[in-house]
């Protein structure tokens, strides 16, 4: 206006989107365009004028994303939001643009004072000569953000975008959002303030928000002293100030749009924190500044971008010109001219040429790559001879022509190249990054090479991950135009048509074989080989590559003609590949001898010896990669977890598809030949292989790839630490974990916790009903036991379970080799005395393991009590023998102080204190009739033992009990009548249980209101749940009665029903035993007080603090306390709120009855009981984390042990070896001449007696 420029031509345009979006060639067609995005656009670098970036503290960054996507530091979730706002792949894409950056802007600094920050954004755009009115921006900004918002979405990024979920509301003119800012973490600092952390870790449980934390500081921590933040002294505040938040109305009442008011500029011109509100009471959160342990760069340090993302300064000089080249493609391809047109497909009424329509697509793909600043080289390679090789070879785009001199003909007239031609033609381009092989059949999208380039810049590590891209097969139908095929879905196929690999891999892929690209077992063998050179991973569910079938099912089709036309498409399909049976099994020997000359292992080896000599598992592994399904297979056999098809999922590749046929696919990629059923050719193996010794090895496949890449056990850390790979543990437990009892409860945590963090958990629990044929046997039971056993974030896929003989017999260490177990955690009981103890079973099959996997297995010992006290306590009552108590003593012991521990755990200081006593006394005999004294005397321990630390048992405010914030819940009195307990059928439980029947519940309907009783409680019911044997305990204490004449007591807990035995419920006028109930928060939800009476002092009682987490008062002893910190159980011992008494069972029931009285009969009273209750609640969940800087479990799951390899052999002879592979796969293919002749010769009658 000022200059009198025509208000039309220079409006300002904006566009804004996560990613690239056509919306930006809209706005950059006009003079003056604002675009915005999250994610790295590299065309964008030379279409621009001015780059500005943004960053904030990362600490306070992972907490946001939590909260507002559920997106925990790694690239980890279940939906694609959370994957994509990782914090690790959020950083990598703010790092690309730091070469090209002008000015990075401080998040914190604007806070302080917008007016200032819209005055440096003024300079960095339009310089110092142009000066703006940046209050009036910043006015008109907050203007705004108070716009009414144009749009609305429920459950934008909920997976089942469900109605419950909140709205999502924004301006579609300007993009301010609703909600979009989270006023819990929107102010700097927001990690250093407990409140914060506790309530995100509790809105976002699939999250460890202090494991994240101690990665950012890892992997951050330089970073962050670059730009002038904390260097790690801050300490955890207490918000007296922040009660709304501990009401419970944390999440959806304070999000907001009002922009925040404008603080006025300052002369200090950065953020001093907030002054503490609890006199000074902090503490501590991740390390000090003397010792700074988890303090580090090494995220950071590995990026290329290092040099510019460590750059402090807020203005700079682009050290990057345009465009972007990086990275280069060189696409290889092999087409051949076809005569005749596709006889099912046609495309605007004509019928094609699937040569040309592949080769358009591949223009038009190049074009958009060269118009993106994508550099790619196509090559064309073929014969010279080859049909119309002239026109082949030199049609446009192709830049470069490679002319094929070797050849494998098939029996069909079909020439294939050589794969090493191939690789030779690519290797001529010196400048490539990245190698592309497509087979000629392939349609490729035309966006394909962006993928491309996206797909390596969202690479932890370039230049490190090959790719296997599964094709689309599209049935035939009539297309309008080609763009209608890229847009049909199709149906996923799994073979390996499209590879993607670093160039600079090219040398270790030589090999002297006649490997072919066009039989099914090539390409297994390459993937192999291409996972020993790195890390290779098969992409599923892509819509990049196609291939119009010749059949498929047409639009319109019943079920059942879909389902003839697969089988009959089936069926023919085999029936070409038996015909062509001579070169597959050509084929499948050269793809044995490429894995012999890459993996360098012989072919007896592969073969024939598998785990048990020392050979590391072959299997599928999870995808530490975004935008990824993980298809994870435990085991085989009939209850092994249902997958979905194979092609939807993305998974790293090491030796097969899914880890059911690894034996085969590491011999020589035999499952690929398609021309006998796997079992028949592991059959033909096994007899082969019976003729066979195996050498003695002395590595595994491990560390056969560490030697064939270096970089190998860093990338395995990194995985760990930054891309959320997934560790698999295994944890042998005395019984299924039920939902209540103590050390049910907390291995039902540990397994959820593991479960949560991405791991692999396996289960093996001795239940004493355990079948006999359960020895030795080792199969997964049915998916149905994991659903049954209802572990927060466990599920078939993540989670199986295994029942086992008390001998733990079928628990070997080959087997958990198979499974790459890298975490073994052991339960600590001596409760059975007719088995060993678990961990001295466990320790010779983990010593056994380290060596098969070579690297140190951890081991950690878990155990809720000291052990031989409790022996002690319950001696008599169990009717052990006098001294075995002192056994559990000696095996306490040594197990507590034995080096191959890595560490213990134990459930409170008390027991920590007690276990190093216990450790450090002198050793002692152990009777001859202890099960397990033999194993015992067997392990020695040395001066170095194992840290103990304590892993406490994790609280957790049930939702429901403060969904309407803990005032709401205060007022439930009225609503609630019963007295309730909760607990398994042990011992000590038994006892509880027959005296609140017997003595207890006539104390409390006789109590006067003189004494403190009133009607209510005269007739409250007493609600046992938790298991059957509660119902069977009623029916007792009903006989007793009747025994007696007790008309009262009958009344009270007799039913109508026989007295005898018989299933739950039991239900009389005051008692009701439901048995095992699905959730017993419905039942703690409608009960006044909790009655937990424990009379044994050990452990912890679970009990109460399920009793804490729904907000209950509790009567409970001195001893249900154990467990909790000592100033609650300091309140227990003194009867202070929430804790009524303390009771005993040996004092008299009348006074039990009283301590109940002062909080049933009073509103008042138990209103200020529950209150305290919920607030202990909320101590006991934020106390010291299981993955902070110095959790129990933090460097116990921090990723897999350095690996110990021995020397590498001596160098396969090759053609020794390929005599020796000629001669196995002989004998396959002579089983397979003889089924053929068995058929007459004709291959579709052979084909049709395959499932």
């Amino acid at each position: 206006r000022r200059r009198n420029l025509p208000a039309d031509e220079y409006e300002v345009h904006g566009a804004h989107a996560d990613g690239d979006a056509a919306a930006f060639d809209a706005c950059l067609s006009s003079r003056i365009c604002v675009l915005k995005t999250h994610i790295f656009v590299p065309r964008l670098v030379n279409q621009v004028d001015v780059i500005l970036t943004s960053h904030r503290d990362v600490r306070d960054v992972v907490l946001s994303s939590m909260l507002m996507f559920g997106a925990c530091f790694a690239p980890t979730g279940s939906t694609r939001t959370q994957r994509s706002h990782g914090v690790a792949l959020r950083f990598q894409q703010y790092a690309h643009w730091a070469p090209y950056v002008c000015y990075d802007a401080v998040y914190e600094r604007m806070k302080l004072n917008y007016t200032s920050e819209v005055q440096r954004l003024s300079r960095a755009v339009l310089g110092n000569e142009n000066a703006v009115d940046a209050s009036a921006v910043v006015q008109h900004v907050d203007e705004l953000a108070n716009r009414k918002p144009t749009s609305c979405q429920r459950g934008a990024n909920s997976p089942k975008r469900g109605r419950h979920q909140p709205r999502k509301c924004w301006d579609s003119t300007t993009g301010f959002g609703a909600g979009h800012v989270h006023a819990a973490t929107s102010k700097p600092k927001a990690y250093s303030k407990r409140i914060v952390l506790d309530e995100v870790q509790r809105r976002v449980p699939h999250c460890d928000v202090y494991l994240a934390l101690r990665r950012v500081t890892e992997g951050f921590g330089g970073w962050l002293s670059a730009h002038g933040y904390d260097d790690g002294d801050d300490r955890l505040k207490e918000d007296t100030d922040a009660a709304l938040l501990l009401r419970g109305a944390f999440a959806e009442e304070v999000n907001t749009t009002n922009a925040e008011p404008t603080p006025a500029p300052t002369p200090k011109q950065e953020d001093e924190g907030e002054p503490d509100d609890d006199g000074g009471q902090r503490r501590r959160l991740l390390f000090s500044t003397p010792t700074r342990k988890h303090w580090g760069n090494a995220f950071v340090d590995s990026l290329p971008e290092r040099a510019q993302v460590m750059d402090g300064r807020d203005f700079r000089k682009p050290t990057h010109g345009t465009p972007v080249a990086w990275p280069r493609f060189v696409h290889v391809t092999n087409p051949f001219y076809r005569s005749k047109p596709h006889a099912h497909t046609t495309i605007g009424g004509e019928a094609i040429n699937e040569d040309e329509v592949a080769h358009e697509a591949l223009s038009s793909a190049w074009r958009v790559a060269t118009r993106s600043g994508i550099d790619v080289e196509l090559v064309a390679a073929a014969r010279h001879d080859d049909r119309n090789a002239q026109h082949i070879l030199t049609r446009f785009p192709v830049r470069r022509a490679c002319e094929l001199g070797n050849g494998v003909i098939t029996a069909n007239g079909m020439r294939l190249p050589l794969v090493s031609d191939l690789l030779e033609c690519a290797a001529h381009n010196h400048e490539a990054d990245y190698v592309v092989l497509t087979n000629p059949d392939i349609l490729i999208h035309p966006h394909f090479y962006v993928h491309l380039q996206q797909l390596v810049l969202d690479e932890r590590r370039p230049l490190r991950t090959a790719w296997s891209i599964t094709r689309r097969q599209i049935a035939p139908r009539a297309f309008e135009t080609l763009d209608d095929v890229f847009r049909s879905v199709g149906e996923p196929h799994l073979g390996h048509d499209t590879l993607v690999f670093p160039r600079s891999w090219l040398s270790r892929l030589q090999a002297p074989t006649a490997l072919t690209p066009g039989f099914s077992p090539w390409g297994g063998a390459f993937m192999a080989s291409l996972a020993h050179v790195g890390r290779a991973v098969v992409l599923g569910g892509k819509r990049w590559t196609f291939h119009l079938a010749g059949d498929g099912v047409p639009p319109g089709a019943s079920k059942a003609e879909a389902r003839q036309l697969q089988k009959d498409a089936l069926l023919q399909k085999r029936t070409e590949v038996c015909e062509n049976h001579a070169g597959t099994f050509f084929t499948t020997l050269e793809s044995a001898a490429f894995l012999t000359a890459t993996l360098q292992e012989d072919v007896v080896s592969r073969c024939c010896c598998g785990v048990d000599a020392a050979a590391a598992p072959h299997g599928t592994i999870r995808l530490p990669a975004p935008a990824s399904a993980y298809a994870l297979n435990f085991f085989s056999g009939p209850n092994k977890p249902r997958l979905k098809a194979l092609g939807m999922h993305s998974y790293q590749y090491l030796w097969d598809r899914l880890g059911a046929d690894v034996d085969l696919s590491r011999c020589a990629a035999l499952p690929g030949i398609q021309l006998l059923p796997s079992s028949v050719i592991q059959e033909e193996v096994n007899k082969w292989c019976s003729t066979q010794t195996c050498p003695q090895r002395r590595n595994n496949s491990d560390c056969a790839r560490a030697r064939a890449r270096p970089e190998f056990e860093e990338e395995l850390r990194d995985d760990a630490t930054v891309a959320g790979a997934a560790l698999t543990i295994f944890v042998a437990y005395e019984k299924l974990p039920t939902p209540y009892e103590g050390g049910h409860v907390r291995i039902r945590q540990i397994l959820s916790w593991s479960c949560r963090a991405g791991h692999r958990v396996i289960l093996a629990h001795r239940d004493a009903k355990a079948p006999k044929e359960f020895s030795s046997k080792w199969e997964a039971l049915p998916a149905k036991m994991v659903r049954d056993l209802d572990i927060a974030g466990c599920e078939d896929s993540n989670l199986a379970v295994f029942a086992v003989s008390s001998d733990l017999k079928a628990v070997t260490a080959p087997r958990l080799a198979k499974q790459r177990v890298d975490v073994v955690i052991g339960t600590t009981w001596f409760y059975r005395r007719d088995a060993a103890p678990i961990p001295l079973l466990l320790l010779p099959v983990v010593r056994e393991l380290g060596l098969l996997r070579r690297r140190k297995i951890r081991l950690a010992l878990v155990s809720d009590d000291v052990q031989y006290a409790r022996a002690k306590s319950v001696a008599a009552a169990r009717g052990d023998a006098p001294n075995y108590w002192k056994n559990v003593r000696e095996s306490e012991r040594v197990l507590y102080g034995h080096p191959d521990v890595e560490v213990v755990l134990s459930i409170s200081e008390d027991d920590s204190r007690a276990f190093e006593e216990v450790r450090a006394s002198p050793p002692s005999d152990v009777s001859a009739d202890f099960v397990g004294a033999d194993l015992l005397r067997k392990e020695t321990i040395t001066a170095a033992k194992p840290p103990i630390r304590v892993l406490p048992f994790r609280a957790r405010i049930d939702p429901q009990t403060a969904r309407k914030g803990w005032d709401a819940h205060a007022q439930t009195w009225a609503a609630r009548k019963d007295l309730v307990f909760v607990g398994g059928g042990t011992y000590s439980n038994r006892k509880v249980v027959r005296w609140l029947l017997r003595e207890a519940l006539p104390a409390i309907s006789t109590l006067s209101d003189a004494d403190g009783g009133c009607d209510e409680l005269r007739n409250a019911n007493l609600m046992l749940a938790g298991t059957v044997v509660w119902a069977e305990e009623a029916r007792a204490a009903c006989k007793d009665a009747r025994s007696k004449n007790d008309a009262e007591q009958i009344q009270r807990v007799c039913s109508a029903e026989n007295v005898g035995r018989g299933r739950p419920p039991h239900t009389s006028a005051r008692v009701w035993a439901p048995g095992r109930l699905d959730n017993v928060g419905n039942v703690l939800r409608r009960s006044r007080v909790f009655a937990a009476p424990a009379d044994v002092p050990s452990g912890i009682s679970t009990k109460v603090w399920l009793a804490l987490e729904h907000g209950l008062p509790i009567a409970t002893t001195t001893d249900g306390s154990r467990g909790l910190p000592p100033a609650a159980r300091e309140a227990a011992m003194h009867g202070r709120s929430p804790f009524l008494g303390p009771v005993s069972l040996e004092s008299s029931a009348t006074y039990f009855a009283k301590a109940v009285s002062t909080t049933y009969c009073n509103a008042s009273r138990w209103r200020h009981d529950a209150l305290a209750a919920l607030q202990l609640a909320k101590d006991l969940e934020s106390r010291a984390p299981w993955t902070g800087p110095d959790g129990p479990l933090a460097d116990l799951t921090s990723g897999p042990a350095a690996m110990a390899c021995a020397a590498p052999p001596a160098p396969i002879n090759l053609e020794k070896e390929r005599a020796v592979a000629s001669d196995l796969i002989g004998a396959v293919q002579g089983r397979f001449n003889t089924m053929l002749a068995s058929a007459g010769g004709d291959c579709r009658s052979l084909m049709a007696t395959y499932d």
